[in-house]
Order: C-alpha cells, then sequence, then structure tokens
C-alpha cells in the first residue's frame, strides 16, 4: 500500500478547527446509530457519520464483518444520505466466536440489502471481486498478520480509487505491534493521517491523490497545532453519546428481562399456591372419610401426620400419593419463593442503577450544553476576526503579493 502510489503534498493552509467540524455544518454529528450493541467502536461512529458525509463515497469495502456496528454504521450513513453508493463487507469468518453472526446477516437483509452485501470468503479470493481503482472507501477491522500486511501492500492498493481513503480499526491493538505497528508507521510517514485514541485505536489515511479539502485541513491538526484537541474533543463527547445509549438500551433490556421473569415466578407461584390448596381440600376429605369409617370424633385440624394415620384406612393408596405431591408442590413453592426474592433485588438494584445513570446523564447534558455555547461563541468570533482581516486594508495591500506567491508555488486561487 505504501509502494504502490506516489504521494502528493499534504500541507493545506490552517482553518480554525471549529469550521471543520461545526455542528451547524454537519447534521450526521448528531445521528443517533439505529444498529447498537456492545462494540469497542461506538465511540467512532459519529466520526464515521461525518467521514462518510465529507467524502461521499461511490464504493465502500469494509475487510472484516467484525461486531457489525461499523459497518451498519456506514450503511446508515450512505442510506440517509441517498449516496446511491454500493457496500460490501469480507467476512473471514475470524469472529465465528460471535454468537449473533447469523443476526447480524439478517439485520443486513433485512434493512439495507438494496445496496449492501455480506461476502463469506478470505481476503485472498476477495479482492479479485472488486475492479481496479473502484473502492473510494476501505475499512480494514481484521488480525493484522503477515498476510494481511503483504495483501494490503501490494493486492489492495490497485483497488482503491484516486479519492480513496483507508480507516483502520484497532491501531492500540491488532496494529499495535510488530509488522504491523511498523506498516502503520510508514503510512503515517507518507500519507496525510489522523488518529483518534478511544476504543481499540482508529487511524485515517486519506490514501488517493485526490483528497478532499476539508479532510486536508483535518489531517493537518496534528497534536500541538492549534485546534487539534477541540476536533478530537468533539468526537469523543459524540462518541460517548452513543456508548451511554448502548447502556441504557441494554440496562432497559435487563430490566424488562427481569420484570417478566419476575411477573413469571409470581404466576408461578400463585398457581402452587392454589394446586397446595386443592390438595388440602382433597386430604382433609379423606380425612374425614376415613375418621367416619374408623368412629373418631374429634375434629384434629388435617396435617401430614392425618394424612399418615389416614393411609390405615381406606383410601390409603390415594393418601400417599397426596402426601408425596402435597411435599413436591412445598419444596416448588419454596424455590419458586426464593427466585422470586432474588429476581425482586435484581430489579431494586436495576431501578437503582437507572436513578444514577440518569443523574449522570443530567449532569454530561448540562455540561455538554455550556461547551457547545463555548464553541459557538468561539465560532462567532473566529468568523468574526476573519471577516475583519479580510476586510482590512493590510489583506486588500497584500492580495498582489499572495497571488504572486501561490503562482510561484504552483498553488491555485
Amino acid at each position: 500500500m505504501v509502494d504502490d502510489i506516489t504521494p502528493s503534498g499534504h500541507h493545506a493552509e490552517l482553518a480554525q478547527s471549529s469550521e471543520i467540524v461545526a455542528p451547524l455544518s454537519s447534521r450526521t454529528l448528531f445521528w443517533r446509530a439505529r444498529y447498537l450493541r456492545e462494540s469497542r467502536f461506538l465511540t467512532h461512529v459519529p466520526f464515521l457519520f461525518w467521514l462518510i458525509e465529507t467524502c461521499r463515497p461511490g464504493f465502500v469495502v469494509k475487510l472484516g464483518l467484525g461486531d457489525g456496528v461499523s459497518y451498519f454504521a456506514a450503511c446508515q450513513a450512505l442510506d440517509k444520505l441517498e449516496t446511491q453508493a454500493d457496500c460490501v463487507a469480507i467476512d473471514t469468518g475470524e469472529d465465528e466466536e460471535d454468537a449473533d453472526r447469523e443476526g447480524i446477516r439478517q439485520y443486513n437483509e433485512d434493512t439495507y440489502s438494496e445496496f449492501s452485501q455480506i461476502l463469506r470468503t478470505d481476503l485472498r479470493r476477495a479482492v479479485n471481486r472488486f475492479p481496479d481503482g473502484s473502492i473510494d472507501m476501505l475499512l480494514v477491522d481484521v488480525d493484522a498478520d503477515e498476510a494481511l500486511i503483504d495483501r494490503l501492500t501490494h493486492d489492495w492498493p490497485r483497488k482503491l480509487s484516486e479519492r480513496a481513503v483507508v480507516l483502520f480499526h484497532g491501531t492500540r491493538t491488532r496494529f499495535a505491534e510488530g509488522a504491523a505497528a511498523g506498516f502503520l508507521d510508514r503510512l503515517v510517514a507518507t500519507y496525510p493521517t489522523i488518529s483518534f485514541e478511544g476504543g481499540d485505536g482508529l487511524l485515517l489515511v486519506l490514501y488517493g491523490p485526490r483528497r478532499h479539502e476539508k479532510l486536508q485541513r483535518l489531517t493537518a491538526l496534528q497534536p500541538g497545532v492549534r485546534g487539534y484537541s477541540e476536533v478530537h474533543h468533539v468526537f469523543r463527547r459524540l462518541g460517548a453519546t452513543h456508548e451511554y445509549e448502548w447502556q441504557s438500551r441494554n440496562r432497559e433490556e435487563r430490566e424488562r428481562d427481569l420484570q417478566e421473569r419476575l411477573e413469571t415466578a409470581e404466576a408461578d407461584l400463585a398457581r402452587l399456591s392454589e394446586e397446595k390448596a386443592k390438595l388440602d381440600r382433597r386430604i382433609e376429605a379423606l380425612i374425614d372419610g376415613s375418621e367416619a369409617g374408623g368412629g373418631r370424633t374429634d375434629c384434629t385440624p388435617a396435617s401430614e401426620g392425618s394424612v399418615a394415620e389416614a393411609g390405615a384406612g381406606p383410601g390409603s393408596g390415594e393418601a400417599d400419593e397426596l402426601k408425596a405431591a402435597l411435599s413436591e408442590l412445598r419444596r416448588e413453592a419454596a424455590d419458586r419463593t426464593t427466585e422470586l426474592a432474588r429476581l425482586t433485588a435484581m430489579l431494586e438494584q436495576a431501578e437503582a442503577e437507572r436513578i444514577d445513570e440518569v443523574a449522570d446523564l443530567a449532569g454530561r447534558a448540562k455540561d455538554a450544553e455550556e461547551r457547545a455555547a463555548i464553541a459557538e461563541r468561539d465560532l462567532k468570533a473566529a468568523q468574526e476576526e476573519r471577516d475583519a482581516v479580510l476586510a482590512s486594508t493590510s489583506w486588500k495591500l497584500t492580495g498582489p503579493l499572495r497571488s504572486a506567491i501561490r503562482k510561484a508555488r504552483g498553488i491555485k486561487s
């Protein structure tokens, strides 16, 4: 991948970071992901939304199916933006332990089958399925062994278009050591890139020579450059909202499950109590019949001892069966009572956690609102400052000089 295309220069003029990812200029920043599950990619979903809105890829390919979060986030963005793009995920089979694998395939079939395909094959065969120069966005989410590095270096580059961007997920894990880390180091030294530390780490590489101006400005924001921290903060905070939403949904699902189990246990307990009452009445009737036949005249209440005594007379076989059934019901009722108490405690704990979560989210929402107000104020001030500079006499007087410098450097106005 490093050796196939000669990179062009990427030192673009810096702009205010607030203009790159200004909330008012990008509706995608506040989209809610349709497909949510526990995933290390959740924190990067807003960035992927924004990236797809910015570069508008016509063909997206993901190497590795993973947990489906990143792939379906890409599909959602392409769908909502109505880009008429195609999307393909290469299922290499390395995530066979994923219990919801078929669920991922079914979700794709139900939701995005008009433009999305999940292909079960290996990367060696997969590369031959795509025309050269056709892929505008490549998402790499597979284990970085020597075979992958070799294919990313020699096979996949020719499939990338002139405006292609490449995303590597797992820069802090699968790409953190050895040959994989060296491969990324070479990319960073050769192409415009920007990395995000959240989750397992994410690296964006502007691979093709035709690069969107906004993406060039973003990759120019390296550590120590003004605006770097602000941009990372925006995406980190927005990514956290997806993580919070998943946690909230997961807790709600667990609470619903607990509530259903609690209701089932209560219904079972009521049923057992009713069956026990019926058995008690039958035992009473059996004892009364036995006493009448034996001439007994006292009115001692029915008990298991009474049932045992009744066993000496007529109907002793039925009495033994009733006694055994009663004992079994009592054991089952005791088990249900214990389960009921356990479920009740779990539900109370879940409700307490929800109260704490609501309080935490309220605090975070207030903090986000304050930061948004500060960002909008800073943006307005930056725009006013820029307008003042452009309207100044010195800017107008130096116009010919700037034009001459650009021509000397070969830069278009």
